[in-house]
């Protein structure tokens, strides 16, 4: 459940000497660790580049923004999806699926704005 990296120093903080396999853990060394995770605390010593960055903020409000059509309020005719809207999430696909649902949204309603005739203000 956790990276290995982690799960190592979890291991070695919590265990001063940690049994070869967990199933050889007694119940007080499986509390420890339950709770060295519940609390593991560790320092950020620096950052990496912008470009291994996980998450990045900014964008298009969503307050400016129509959620149902992803038009934009203040720009009539621009529809917005996708790390153009001011959204953070989880990573774990999280993002491919708002960028798709929105991608979705925008996309039909701007085909159905080009059908009817809806002219741009």
């Amino acid at each position: 459940m956790l990276n290995r990296t982690v799960g190592r120093e979890v291991l070695r903080t919590a265990l001063p000497q940690t049994p070869k396999a967990a199933a050889h853990f007694s119940k007080g060394q499986l509390t420890a660790v339950s709770r060295m995770i519940k609390c593991f605390r560790f320092p950020v010593l620096g950052l990496l580049s912008w470009d291994s960055a996980q998450v990045t903020a900014g964008g298009v409000p969503l307050g400016e923004v129509d959620c149902r059509t992803m038009e934009s309020r203040t720009c009539r005719g621009l529809y917005l999806a996708g790390e153009l809207l001011n959204v953070d999430g989880d990573c774990g696909g999280y993002n491919l699926h708002w960028a798709w649902s929105t991608g979705m949204a925008a996309g039909r309603a701007s085909a159905h704005s080009l059908q009817n005739g809806i002219s741009e203000g």
